[in-house]
């Protein structure tokens, strides 16, 4: 599967380059293959697509670099879905421009956006040589070579831009890339995603988008106006496309945010795609939905003696790249304020670098501890607390225990005689059950 991360210069992108190049020989692993850089004009990023076999060697991968880790102010991390290289046809002229375009699509014209694109009639001089899907900032990621930005603008505004369901459309112009793998890989890499000749996908390319590498992700749901009324078609729907490729573990709403955030387990980034064909968008109707992939997800088990009522907040954290293993190590092993329990922690590919859960008695008492601790941690750039306003399980019991148990802290695991494991907050709303929700079937079962 491929994911592109953006790597925000903190002393300009001259000072990013040369850290690259310092580091470039650690950046190859067994699991890991990056494929190429691209710098962009007017962007304050390189870009740096990888192949990846393995997401939870991705962690050794960013913390392996320290070189580039102190040359970058911030990550974001893009997953790309059903990924496509193009054939430039023959004679076509030398010297040509790459720039990337950026479209958001409204979610039920996803598929048929991404499909009818190739097929378009591109100008002379126009020719699209990527697309993907990848749900992070955007919907969809095109590439092209072009004579000039005039002739391509020209012809995204008359062509794209007039396509039922595009919002938005950006442009930026590709000013430097680099190959990070020898030619015979990355002519092997491209042969295996190239877009087949009549859109029928067969042989190596199938096995590529159904490589089992499973991961844990957040999908979020935002709003079209409502969040009361996404909330009711996300939980009485959310059960029909559950499988063994995709298991909707628990849905939150937050206090602060215009969004529904999914937990799911999925097969791997090709999922997204099978879930959005099979009509997922049509019933679950969401403004736009975003993915993020979790990297070494943490669950822990509260005491025995912990108070029976407790709140739940989330502290989203952004830290500075060369900070990333010692702010979740130091969250990890903090002594806990009383009354603060830790349930959750997990670094985040996306807009937030590490999410923590907590359990309190009140907002005072997580501000409290915000101030006492989350402030001198070194490392942690910003972060932001919210309650969650209500939390449910979206599968069954046995499925959702399965999942946590896999995850669970080792200590918890050695110490599981002081601990409370029936005590579980996804089900502190078990009257959306009654009210048909997905986890209906084992509302009256004995654990």
């Amino acid at each position: 599967m491929l994911i592109a991360i953006r790597f925000y210069a903190k002393k300009g992108l001259n000072n990013l380059w040369n850290a690259l190049e310092k580091d470039i020989w650690n950046f190859y692993s067994q699991r890991i293959t990056p494929l190429y850089v691209v710098q962009e004009a007017g962007k304050e990023y390189l870009a740096i697509v990888f192949d990846i076999k393995d997401l939870n060697e991705f962690e050794n991968f960013l913390m392996s670099n320290p070189t580039i880790r102190q040359a970058t102010r911030s990550t974001r991390s893009i997953p790309l879905h059903q990924p496509f290289y193009f054939d430039l046809p023959k004679g076509h002229p030398e010297g040509l421009q790459r720039y990337n375009v950026f479209l958001r699509i409204s979610p039920d014209q996803y598929r048929n956006v991404n499909e009818k694109i190739p097929t378009l009639k591109f100008p002379k001089g126009v020719h699209l040589t990527y697309s993907s899907f990848s749900f992070g900032d955007d919907d969809i990621i095109l590439s092209f070579l072009a004579e000039g930005l005039g002739k391509l603008r020209k012809f995204i505004t008359r062509t794209i831009e007039s396509m039922k369901g595009v919002r938005s459309v950006s442009v930026s112009r590709v000013v430097r890339s680099r190959l990070l793998t020898s030619r015979r890989n990355w002519n092997k890499h491209r042969k295996l995603l190239l877009y087949p000749v009549g859109g029928k996908v067969e042989g190596a390319r199938k096995k590529f988008e159904r490589e089992r590498l499973t991961m844990t992700v957040i999908m979020r749901m935002h709003a079209h106006g409502e969040l009361s009324k996404l909330w009711k078609s996300m939980s009485e729907n959310i059960a029909k496309f559950e499988s063994e490729d995709f298991i909707p573990l628990y849905a939150s709403q937050q206090n602060v945010n215009d969004y529904i955030t999914m937990v799911a387990e999925i097969r791997n980034f090709e999922t997204i795609n099978d879930l959005f064909s099979s009509g997922m968008p049509d019933v679950i109707q969401a403004e736009k939905w975003r993915t993020y992939p979790l990297l070494k997800p943490m669950y822990f088990l509260v005491p025995k003696d912990a108070p029976e009522k407790l709140e739940r907040y989330l502290i989203s954290i952004r830290v500075e790249p060369a900070f990333y293993q010692d702010v979740y190590k130091t969250l990890v092993t903090l002594d806990y304020p009383e009354n603060v329990f830790l349930s959750y922690i997990s670094y985040s590919l996306g807009s937030d670098d590490i999410l923590l859960s907590l359990l309190t008695r009140s907002k005072d008492d997580v501000e409290l501890f915000a101030e006492q601790c989350i402030d001198t941690v070194q490392g942690i750039t910003s972060y932001n607390i919210s309650s969650q306003l209500r939390t449910v399980r979206l599968t069954s019991k046995k499925v959702w225990l399965s999942h946590r148990n896999k995850h669970l802290s080792s200590y918890h695991v050695a110490h599981s005689n002081e601990l409370n494991r029936k005590y579980d907050w996804t089900e502190w709303e078990n009257y959306l059950a009654e009210q048909g929700g997905p986890f209906l079937r084992d509302l009256y079962q004995e654990d």
